[in-house]
């Protein structure tokens, strides 16, 4: 029973991720602003889900995210992993990137468990090849302590 909430939730919230738009302060002054990069677009997306950053990079096709898990609970951190990847594939064409690989650390930077995401695994979901829990759980099966 606990393992089909914690898999409602993650498929709820990787489908919330992937359909959520970011809102903007309309009472802010207007700021000189640069283009912001895709990469600039997708940390702007998980901050402002509450993910903290410890280190993002990308390299040829790959997203490289470190960040500290904002719960400690296996339905906190599956819920995280869904914002997370449903960001990444509301960004990965922007991002020109077609996997996430990400590493949850400790607040002092040990790492605690890796996993990843795979656009095609999106795109077989788009394509109606995958269900919502299908999806939802291949990311999670990816999930490694260390």
């Amino acid at each position: 029973m606990y393992r089909r909430t914690a898999l409602a939730t993650f498929a709820c919230t990787v489908l919330a991720g992937c359909s959520a738009t970011n809102g903007s302060d309309t009472d802010s002054e207007p700021q000189p602003t640069e283009t912001p990069t895709p990469l600039d677009t997708f940390v702007d997306a998980l901050e402002a889900d509450g993910t903290t950053i410890s280190a993002i990079e990308q390299r040829d096709g790959t997203v490289e995210l470190e960040y500290v898990p904002w719960g400690e609970s296996d339905q906190e951190l599956a819920s995280e992993i869904g914002v997370i990847s449903g960001s990444f594939f509301r960004e990965a064409e922007a991002l020109t990137a077609d996997r996430l690989e990400a590493v949850m650390v400790s607040p002092g930077g040990e790492p605690l468990a890796d996993w990843y995401a795979d656009l095609t695994w999106f795109e077989s979901y788009q394509a109606g090849e995958l269900s919502d829990d299908e999806l939802s759980l291949q990311i999670l099966e990816t999930l490694e302590q260390r």
